[in-house]
C-alpha cells in the first residue's frame, strides 16, 4: 500500500513540461498560433450558441497545437484572432486547422 501511495505521489508531482520551446520567428509555430485563434473563435462561436458538444469538439482540436509548447504568449493568440477577423479569414482558416488535426 505505501508502495501504491508513493507511486501515485510521484506521477502527481512530476513537472509537466512541453517538448517545444515556442519560437514565433518559426513559420509551423505562427501556423499552430493560427489555428489555436481560429479555434478559440470556434469555441466562442459554440458558447455563444449553447453548443457544448461543438464547444468541447474545438477545444480537443486546440489543444493538439497548445500543448505541443511550453508557453505561448496569450497576447500572440489574441493578435492572431484581430487578424483573421479583420481579413475575414477565421471560416477558412477553421477549416484548414481542422484538417490538420486529423493527420
Amino acid at each position: 500500500m505505501k508502495n501504491k501511495i508513493l507511486s501515485i505521489f510521484l506521477l502527481v508531482s512530476l513537472p509537466v513540461s512541453a517538448e517545444i520551446q515556442y519560437d514565433v520567428k518559426k513559420e509551423s509555430h505562427r501556423n499552430d498560433v493560427s489555428c489555436i485563434a481560429a479555434f478559440s473563435i470556434a469555441r466562442d462561436r459554440a458558447w455563444e450558441n449553447g453548443d457544448n458538444l461543438v464547444l468541447h469538439k474545438y477545444t480537443d482540436f486546440s489543444n493538439q497545437f497548445f500543448l505541443k509548447y511550453d508557453r505561448i504568449p496569450s497576447l500572440h493568440i489574441d493578435a492572431r484572432k484581430i487578424l483573421l477577423k479583420n481579413a475575414r479569414l477565421v471560416d477558412s482558416e477553421i477549416a484548414r486547422c481542422t484538417e490538420l488535426t486529423r493527420k
